[in-house]
């Protein structure tokens, strides 16, 4: 039963992350890159560090291996910035849609970049998952659509689902205790340069009101992280993990209603988290 606890950990930590980057994007915009940096660089790597200390990695994995999460590694951050831009405008059940797309992208990159197999239920998967972005979108009388924020979300999920691909064909390449090391220190490295022409407003994000926000999204995004890895590495079958975790979706969805109060065309967004759910299962199989 131990993996299942770890992905009932998973299912917390990922609709605190959405509820709260939905908060702090709404009321911190400006602190967007310092957020998302302090986010790496303050908690996820130290956790990382951590395990990778458990795991005893083979840390001697070459200046070629290197290179590559030096420049592969950008995207991550990059995504990071870019969903939380999105969610200035998005509310947290809309994107969590949109989220759902990030593995058709990663079945199509892997498909052309990797020569992995695309079976018709994969195919079919998709286009569930689509038309569920689709729906969420779709144009009400009187409702205007956040345009610039669903650009930024399509441009978010797109990228992630590459960075996946990458992450995968990495760790073919080395192994996941020194990915933690070096991959996630890359990324760190982007976060924190990124972040660094705004650092004369770190004391002002830190002030006491700002805070605890921003604590509560650097480590749900940790947790996150990390009890999806362990789920995976204990249960030892992908397809089920991610059949498990597809109801992110529908969770975040009646969170938001309950917690944010987001209750615009709320019957569309739950049929539209449910359909998408229904992809990403179809996609597991």
């Amino acid at each position: 039963m131990t993996w299942q606890l770890f992905i009932i950990l998973y299912l917390i930590a990922s609709t605190a992350f959405y509820l709260t980057r939905r908060k702090l994007a709404t009321s911190l915009a400006k602190y967007n890159r310092l957020i998302n940096g302090f986010a790496l660089a303050g908690v996820l790597y130290p956790l990382g560090l951590i395990v990778a200390f458990v795991l005893q990695p083979n840390l001697a994995i070459g200046w070629q291996n290197i290179v590559l999460l030096l420049a592969g590694s950008l995207l991550f951050p990059l995504v990071n910035v870019l969903s939380f831009r999105a969610n200035k405008e998005l509310d947290a059940g809309m994107f969590t849609i949109f989220s759902n797309i990030t593995p058709v992208v990663t079945i199509a990159a892997a498909w052309l970049l990797l020569n992995e197999a695309l079976t018709d239920l994969q195919l079919l998967g998709a286009v569930v998952i689509i038309s569920s972005a689709f729906m969420v979108t779709a144009r009400s009388v009187g409702r205007t659509l956040p345009t610039r924020g669903i650009l930024y979300a399509l441009l978010a999920v797109s990228l992630l689902g590459l960075a996946i691909v990458f992450e995968r064909w990495m760790l073919t390449r080395i192994d996941f205790g020194a990915y933690l090391v070096y991959g996630w220190g890359a990324q760190t490295v982007w976060a924190v340069i990124m972040a660094w022409p705004e650092r004369k407003r770190l004391g002002q994000l830190f002030a006491r009101s700002r805070l605890r926000g921003v604590i509560v999204y650097a480590v749900a995004n940790a947790c996150k992280g990390l009890s999806f890895i362990a789920a995976l590495k204990l249960s030892e079958n992908a397809s089920v993990i991610g059949a498990y975790i597809a109801f992110n979706a529908v969770l975040v969805v009646v969170a938001a209603y309950i917690i944010l109060g987001e209750r615009e065309s709320m019957l569309r967004k739950l049929t539209a988290a449910a359909l998408g759910t229904a992809g990403l299962i179809i996609l597991s199989i």
